[in-house]
């Protein structure tokens, strides 16, 4: 029998942030500190379900593997209403997002060698749902021909928001529609800045991309071989009773590492972005941007913003 490139997707969920930036909100709301992630902030589904469920759109459920922090395990029960899809891995540290990356792909790596894979943060908010698949699965595609070794996804800018990573496009790739290469990433520009880039076109970098996991992992190894060889050492041992002991040795006095600033902005030359179009993106890192990106689509938050966030942000927050 044939075997499909689809037979080979893979995706990964990054749920290991402790959502400091959103801390007092949540703490006002619920009586307790709660990463982002796990908190449904409206309708009755967490964030990590919503990113959950649009993996699963795209990958079988048993090739979903998420990453947590230390921890993170107490706040499952209340984060999802059904069960949990795929392989479940909690770092016994934070030691930033390029070794978050690494855990759940060498994991993938080890069970399959010719994987692609989709990568997803879980602290975003995402609507209507079809283009965005859409716009991913075409991701995939680009990333199974191996058009360019890793594919992020641009989301179309409504505001010339400085508080997000920008995305300047580059040339067109031939045969993928609203595919270019980049010409330079900018990490939370200045407001003036953010005006040009808004007037001129540029996308805000989602970090959600899609890559064939061999050539991402030979990219990390390259500017950090190091940390490469780390979890290299641990693919014998995952699966095995020995994972969890093996797991806390690779990452005794293991450097914190920013994926973002430590491959992304390095390897531009081996990038491209996909323009999301005609969908309603944003990072829920801050109360003010959960409040304004619920009342453009018409819906109110669950929790009390007025009373909890400070007459400034909640201000913002409603013009």
């Amino acid at each position: 029998m044939k075997i499909s490139s689809q037979d080979h997707r893979w995706a990964i969920v990054l749920a290991g942030g402790e959502g400091e930036r959103m801390r007092r909100v949540v703490r006002s709301w619920i009586g307790e500190h709660r990463p982002k992630q796990y908190c449904a902030f409206t309708g009755k589904k967490s964030m990590l379900e919503h990113t959950l469920r649009r993996a699963g759109h795209l990958v079988a459920p048993e090739r979903v593997v998420t990453v947590i922090g230390q921890g993170h395990r107490a706040y499952m029960n209340s984060a999802l209403t059904g069960s949990f899809p795929g392989r479940l891995i909690e770092q016994p540290a934070n030691r930033g997002t390029l070794p978050g990356i690494l855990l759940p792909l060498s994991y993938i790596l080890s069970r399959d060698p010719a994987a692609t894979v989709l990568i997803f943060p879980s602290d975003h908010f995402v609507y209507p749902l079809e283009p965005f698949l859409d716009r991913v699965a075409a991701m995939a595609a680009c990333a199974d021909r191996a058009a360019s070794p890793f594919i992020l996804l641009g989301a179309v800018p409504d505001r010339p928001e400085p508080e997000y990573g920008w995305i300047e496009p580059a040339d067109r790739i031939e045969g993928f529609d609203g595919f270019r290469k980049i010409a330079r990433f900018y990490e939370k520009p200045a407001a003036e800045s953010a005006r040009a880039f808004f007037m001129s076109k540029f996308l805000w970098n989602t970090m959600i991309m899609a890559a064939r996991a061999r050539s991402l992992w030979d990219v990390a190894a390259g500017f950090y071989p190091d940390l490469a060889r780390r979890f290299e050492a641990l693919r014998a041992a995952m699966g095995t009773p020995m994972e969890s002991s093996a797991l806390e040795v690779v990452y005794h006095g293991m450097p914190s590492v920013d994926f973002s600033h430590g491959i992304v902005e390095k390897a531009v030359d081996r990038e491209a972005v996909a323009a999301l179009e005609d969908v309603a993106w944003s990072d829920w890192g801050q109360p003010s941007r959960i409040v304004d990106t619920l009342t453009r689509i018409g819906r109110r938050p669950v929790f009390p913003y007025p009373e909890i966030l400070s007459p400034v942000t909640a201000g913002s927050a409603r013009r």
